[in-house]
């Protein structure tokens, strides 16, 4: 490597050590700060996000990334000046007084947000989305004041895959969805309706579940489970953190949430340590990062062969005499429901088009956060036919406004759309998941994953690792072939 390219190495490396602070302060925020110490947590949030903000936004970095610019060698030099350049870019253009705030209004509207859940009061978090929504508004409009915002602030989330690209596979999955959910069957055809009912005892589902990540591949050595409002994930190659929900009614809920996050976590401990700190040690953005919780969660956690043996631990451990196909079919029953983490993979794709809908128009400044609530329940109607009973189960279920995550959800459908890809990649090159699943060999996967994705960091674009990965440019059709498939098989038997 050049000197020039190791020096902004080196000064990215200080860099990023900042903002690992932040997202560990982040963790301990959601998992175990007591409710006052929030009074001090948005200050270090905020005055650590000031810092960051003036070391990338500085003459140094700036000058430090041209002089990398012209020493660079190889594509991986360029790749690391390309990701270096595209965030200062984007950076320099918002005051530091605007990141300041930001920052301190999202720590302090996440608590505000869980308190309202909790209380399913709408009218007490309102007032700070209100206040979030204007930021990330005056924050788009700062970076690129005549694009459309909400397509500038998909790029914090996926920077290489376009606004247009995003709707049309949204839209898609979510027709196809709509598609599959009609020829649903009568839930209660698809599997008895107490198949996985509880009680179940949080401490037994903790301990379940961790010894199910070990056996997926999680490394206890990096990472630590702990428990939040809303199940998350953070970390590093060195310390991938995940929080998870174990609701003792709901078995389901626990099993795919925490399998989902260790998704995310697989992927970032399988990133390149040799960039640890730099953004080619980084992960691909959240449409790939989704693709692998929702690969874990669906195709593995959800599959007939996954539920064979998951069957016996439950019933060894909580002393029930679970039957695997119900239990598999418990675990796939396709239904309207109010909750989105909670919902089957089909209708799941429904939940995210509301949820761009409104955000869009959020941003847009075509609807107020006033009319959310009213808004949320008329779109839960008309995509799904059902209505929330209250607000705590309808607009207040998702902690990622709270954050100012507005842009996110739509990596979500498009990270599903990616992960039928991979799974049909992995099909061709290794073997179906199903029978690496049936065989126990999650390793199979897990190296193929790493292979593949993980170990090239950030170094491609989203395209060109897509591509580069499953042979094809993203697309819905592999999902829909995948759900029309699990579920034909399903309900003809």
């Amino acid at each position: 490597m050049p000197e020039a390219v190791e020096d902004l190495a080196a000064h990215l490396r200080s860099i990023d050590a900042l903002e690992r602070a932040g997202d560990v302060l982040r963790w301990d925020q959601e998992t175990t700060m007591p409710p006052a110490g929030i009074e001090a947590r948005a200050g270090e949030l905020s005055q650590l996000a000031s810092t960051v903000h003036e070391r990338w936004t500085s003459d140094e970095t700036g000058e430090l990334i041209e002089q990398a610019r012209s020493a660079a060698k190889d594509d991986r030099d360029r790749a690391l000046v390309r990701e270096a350049d595209r965030r200062r870019r984007r950076r320099v253009r918002v005051p530091d007084q605007l990141v300041t705030e930001i920052s301190e209004t999202t720590a302090r509207g996440q608590k505000a947000w869980e308190q309202a859940k909790r209380d399913d009061d709408f009218d007490a978090f309102a007032d700070h989305l209100e206040r979030i929504v204007d930021l990330k508004r005056e924050y788009a409009d700062a970076i690129d004041p005549d694009r459309d915002p909400y397509e500038v602030l998909l790029e914090d989330f996926e920077p290489y895959l376009d606004l247009d690209r995003a709707l049309t596979v949204v839209d898609e999955m979510a027709e196809g969805a709509r598609e599959i959910l009609d020829e649903a069957p009568d839930p209660a055809e698809q599997a008895p309706t107490d198949a996985l009912a509880g009680p179940w005892p949080e401490h037994e589902q903790r301990a379940l579940l961790e010894e199910l990540l070990d056996e997926l591949g999680y490394d206890y050595e990096r990472g630590v489970i702990g428990e939040a409002e809303h199940p998350f994930s953070t970390g590093n190659v060195h310390d991938a953190r995940i929080a998870t929900n174990l609701p003792e009614d709901d078995l389901l809920s626990g099993l795919t949430s925490t399998v989902h996050e260790f998704g995310h976590t697989q992927y970032t401990q399988g990133l390149p340590e040799d960039a640890f700190g730099t953004p080619l040690g980084a992960s691909r953005d959240l449409v790939v990062h989704e693709s692998q919780s929702r690969l874990w969660e669906n195709h593995v956690a959800r599959s007939r062969p996954f539920w064979d043996e998951f069957a016996k631990r439950l019933s060894a451990r909580f002393e029930t005499d679970l039957d695997p196909d119900t239990g598999w079919r418990a675990a796939n029953v396709v239904q309207p429901s109010p909750i989105r983490v909670d919902a089957d993979e089909v209708s799941y794709h429904l939940h995210i088009k509301l949820r761009v809908r409104l955000e869009r128009a959020l941003v847009a400044g075509d609807i107020g956060v006033d009319e959310l609530p009213q808004r949320w329940n008329d779109g839960m109607d008309e995509l799904l036919g059902i209505r929330p009973t209250d607000d705590a189960n309808g607009v207040l279920q998702d902690v990622h406004w709270s954050h100012g995550s507005i842009g996110y959800f739509p990596t979500y459908t498009l990270g599903s759309a990616l992960a039928a890809q991979i799974s049909a990649a992995i099909a061709d090159e290794v073997a179906p998941v199903d029978e690496l699943v049936a065989e126990g060999r999650y390793e199979a996967i897990g190296d193929w994953l790493h292979e593949h994705v993980h170990r090239h960091g950030a170094r491609y674009e989203t395209g060109d690792l897509i591509e580069q990965a499953t042979g094809r440019p993203l697309s819905a059709e592999p999902f829909l072939a995948h759900a029309r498939d699990r579920f034909g098989r399903l309900w003809d038997t």
